[in-house]
């Protein structure tokens, strides 16, 4: 039983560093999620974001031929026409990243797009409206590296923020910020998330008071380079609008779409050609599979919402399960009688639930809670074959007892 008890114990630790092994633990970690959000006393629901799709019309169409990278003066017109339709913020999830790796700028044949993107831009913030860009991060040296943009940042006219695209493995995380080198090497600082740079966008333009990252739990997590837990809701819970529609609608249209909202334009187009092969992008999260621009969205919302968790520290993990799993065997084995251990561990399954619940509900999350769980098997089945080899041996000292005895020759 020691043995079980180091096993959960363990297991309690590495629960998140072996998941991506065993896709079927986090679909079930995913769905447990999704069920415990639908739990919430406060329900979810979408009041800040709406998405503009690069959808399959769009990109396979006669605008853009199925060409990337996704010509910018055409994500230029989309972002004039959102502004001009009173977005309060604009954030064009594309990556503008360099062809080449170690230099701003990009290739001479598209120099005239590019320069009417940044026009745009200019235009755009000029007017008061935050326009969020993003950069990518790659892996260097066990740290990471920013990439350069087609754009220095120098070039960037003010209120114009960038934001790293870089999603966690584990998608009900929120990325915040992280550590990393700029593109040539010189400097290193943190890098805010396009998620994260879009909520202080929207706060600016509203003059939310506090803003999100000076919460005090939130500014602990961010220094520690660590994520907070959100809860997601299906695509369908958005306003979309398929970016050939919103170029082609009606000014009335486009206001009512727009209006004071974060316009997020992002792509959501097949890879093969229209409804052909999957999709340009799709991650696994507690709501179905989706496109990435939806999981930036759900992340701006519940930021902005502030439906987030937060993880209780690593070591706390082990030192937690252990106890618990300790105080399960005990009272399991004081008890006598299988009915009265069974009832042991309907207790105890019973505290433990309305724990993590109140932990969920108080911005906790515990999901390494989990492995505990092993034990409501183990013990009842350790019970079972105990009083298996029980009843055996009594049947064989039955057996001993009624053998006639054999006569004195």
């Amino acid at each position: 039983m020691t043995l079980a008890l180091a096993v959960v114990a363990s297991l309690g630790y590495a629960f998140e560093e072996f998941k991506e092994q065993f896709p079927w633990l986090i679909t079930l970690q995913l769905k447990s999620h999704a069920l415990m959000s639908r739990l919430e006393p406060r329900e979810a629901r979408v009041e800040r974001v709406a998405l503009v799709l690069i959808d399959d019309v769009t990109f396979w169409g006669t605008q853009l031929h199925g060409v990337q990278p996704t010509n910018r003066k055409f994500l230029a017109n989309i972002a004039r026409a959102a502004a001009d339709g009173n977005a309060a913020v604009i954030a064009i999830d594309f990556q503008m990243k360099s062809p080449d790796p170690d230099r701003t700028g990009d290739d001479e044949q598209r120099k005239a797009d590019n320069a009417f993107l940044l026009e745009t831009v200019r235009n755009i913030t000029a007017k008061g409206i935050p326009v969020v860009m993003t950069c990518g991060l790659v892996p260097q040296n066990e740290s990471w590296k920013r990439q350069p943009n087609i754009f220095d940042d120098t070039e960037l006219p003010q209120g114009t923020r960038i934001g790293h695209i870089n999603l966690p493995h584990d998608k009900r995380q929120i990325p915040l910020a992280t550590e990393a080198w700029e593109w040539d090497g010189r400097s290193r600082r943190s890098f805010e998330s396009f998620a994260l740079q879009i909520v202080n966008a929207y706060e600016a333009v509203k003059r939310i008071k506090p803003p999100v990252k000076q919460n005090r739990a939130i500014r602990r997590v961010m220094e520690k380079g660590e994520f907070v837990y959100g809860d997601f809701l299906p695509p369908s819970s958005f306003p979309s609008i398929s970016a050939i529609d919103l170029l082609g609608g009606r000014p009335d249209d486009i206001r009512s779409f727009c209006n004071h909202q974060v316009i997020l334009i992002g792509g959501s187009w097949h890879r093969d050609a229209a409804n052909s092969g999957p999709l340009i992008e799709s991650f696994q999260t507690p709501a179905g599979f989706m496109p990435g621009c939806y999981v930036h969205a759900n992340y701006v919302e519940a930021l902005l919402d502030n439906r987030v968790k937060l993880p209780l520290p690593r070591w706390c993990a082990p030192a937690i399960d252990f106890l618990l799993g300790f105080l399960i065997v005990l009272c399991f084995f004081l008890a006598a009688g299988t009915r009265k251990r069974l009832g042991v561990l309907a207790v105890f399954f019973l505290l433990i639930s309305v724990a993590y619940l109140f932990f969920i509900n108080v911005g906790w999350y515990l999901d390494f809670i989990v492995p505990l769980s092993l034990l409501f098997f183990h013990l009842p089945v350790e019970d079972y074959l105990e009083l298996k080899a029980k009843r055996r041996l009594t049947a064989s000292s039955g057996v001993s007892r009624h053998r006639p005895k054999r006569q004195p020759e």
